[in-house]
């Protein structure tokens, strides 16, 4: 059994991993857990406390690149310092410009351009009956999570393969890499992110 802790930067990529970890599409020779930062100048704190502890395998960072990378390029600065070089930074699942992008491709092959709640609303209305505009609302968090599932995981991934893994492009993510590696028994993947920290 191999341990991964997961730092997610808010409420809608924790649950929706523990919504993955829930319909039991990883591979069950991992034990995940899973921290919510509550925001993102919580992230490397959380990180860093993790990694220093010892406690896990692996400890990952699943966070939004953002509008403006600002966020985020403070984060991939901090854990710079920490381990020197930049091809040693391979712990951050990013999603650009947001996690939304990743849950709306469970219901249809979507490009969203930017984090607003408005452009993920036209989408989400589709599939997922609420009353208003989206705001992350836990309720609305909530509703949209019950509707994954592992059939709507699969067409997720195939949509995936159409996204950039360019991080400076949006959309783009590097979940695709993640998913695949969670789902296998094989943990080369931990050793190769581990090798350098």
């Amino acid at each position: 059994m191999k341990n991964i802790h997961i730092i997610c930067e808010g409420y809608e990529d924790f649950k929706y991993l523990a919504r993955l970890k829930e319909i039991k599409v990883f591979s069950n020779i991992y034990n995940i857990s899973l921290d919510n930062a509550k925001g993102s100048g919580s992230v490397f704190y959380k990180y860093q406390d993790a990694f220093i502890n010892d406690n896990y395998d692996l400890v990952l960072i699943c966070i939004d690149t953002d509008r403006k990378r600002r966020e985020y390029n403070i984060i991939k600065g901090k854990l710079l310092k920490m381990f020197g070089e930049e091809e040693n930074i391979k712990m951050i699942i990013f999603s650009s410009p947001c996690i939304m992008q990743i849950i709306l491709l469970h219901f249809e092959f979507v490009k969203l351009e930017s984090q607003s709640k408005l452009e993920a609303s036209t989408y989400i209305k589709k599939y997922i009956d609420f009353d208003g505009i989206y705001d992350a609302h836990d309720d609305q968090i909530n509703k949209i999570m019950e509707n994954i599932n592992v059939d709507n995981y699969y067409y997720m991934k195939l949509n995936l393969e159409s996204i950039s893994t360019d991080e400076k492009i949006t959309p783009s993510t590097n979940f695709l890499y993640f998913f695949n590696s969670l789902e296998n028994d094989c943990i080369d993947w931990i050793n190769n992110i581990n090798k350098y920290l």
